[in-house]
């Protein structure tokens, strides 16, 4: 370290359009004292602080802006509609121009040099099917809201590349379920391993034989009624649904990883592709993973009672 370099120097190193931090003890060591100043409300502990700083790196962005634009919600990054917006612009050349704003929504006009315009909007038909529009922060800021779901639509579809498919903070804020799977175990399934549940077989054991549809059960009555594909992800409805089936698996006490690993080896087989988060599926593709869900309750339910006739 020279006479002139300081302690902030040492940790972090930026320059046009990177930052370069030295090594994760200096990235542990910056995350909690930044954490501690108690200035970053969306991150709770040192080790999502170095998940912000290592994504804000990534993008390009210094720590520091990176804890105060980006928060964990749902087990998923997000960043502030405002902050995507330069990104996009600092990385991708993005312009845009708002070419509607009242009370019936918002629409965003976006020119990237070398793609078309793209024309992003949020209406207020769309706030009222998500239920969106009695929470608070629609009843305060309804502009501010609609500006920020047009501007994370618009982003993502024009400046993929410059986002790495982040969603915003707004649009994350109103989002009933998770989008992930499991970054880690829950708390509960290393002692579910030592105290397995008494029953004949895991029927989301990863080595067992998919099951197949039964067309003895009506498989679609608990399905979530079609939709059109919505062109950034699964339907409301089918995401509602998924989160339910799962809710009522946990309930019989399988755990929330095995339940993804059973729908890894389903999508696998199904589409024939590698999905890793919920929201990289179409409406019909969830609808598909949810009637395999619906399958393997029914399955484990109806092998709870046999097990429990046989036990008298």
């Amino acid at each position: 370290m020279n006479g002139t370099e300081t302690k902030t120097d040492a940790l972090v190193k930026v320059s046009p359009g990177t930052v370069q931090v030295a090594d994760i003890a200096n990235v542990r060591a910056l995350a909690k004292d930044l954490l501690d100043s108690g200035l970053f409300q969306g991150v709770k502990n040192i080790a999502g602080a170095v998940t912000v700083i290592q994504a804000g790196l990534e993008l390009g962005i210094p720590p520091v802006a990176a804890l105060n634009t980006m928060v964990i919600i749902n087990g998923r990054l997000a960043m502030e509609a405002k902050a995507l917006l330069a990104i996009a612009q600092n990385r991708a050349g993005v312009t845009w121009k708002v070419t509607k704003e009242d009370s019936s929504g918002c629409e965003i006009l976006f020119s990237r040099p070398g793609w078309p315009d793209t024309i992003s909007s949020f209406t207020v038909e769309e706030a009222k099917t998500a239920n969106l529009l009695g929470k608070t922060n629609w009843k305060l800021w309804e502009k501010d809201m609609y500006f920020a779901r047009a501007a994370g639509r618009g982003i993502r579809r024009i400046a993929p590349d410059a986002v790495l498919g982040l969603y915003a903070k707004e649009e994350m804020a109103d989002a009933p379920v998770s989008l992930n799977g499991p970054a880690s175990p829950r708390p509960d399934y290393e002692a579910s391993k030592a105290k397995p549940l008494p029953r004949p077989h895991d029927e989301f054991d990863p080595e067992a034989p998919l099951l197949k549809p039964n067309p003895d059960i009506d498989l679609m009555a608990d399905a979530a009624e079609a939709e059109p594909e919505d062109p950034d992800g699964p339907s409301l409805a089918s995401l509602e649904k998924f989160a339910k089936i799962k809710t009522d698996l946990q309930a019989l006490g399988i755990s929330e990883e095995a339940i993804w690993t059973g729908i890894h080896r389903f999508t696998a087989d199904a589409f024939k592709k590698a999905v890793v988060e919920i929201s990289e599926f179409t409406t019909p593709e969830l609808d598909q993973v949810n009637g395999y869900l619906h399958r393997r309750k029914k399955a484990t339910e109806a092998d709870r009672a046999k097990q429990a006739k046989a036990n008298g």
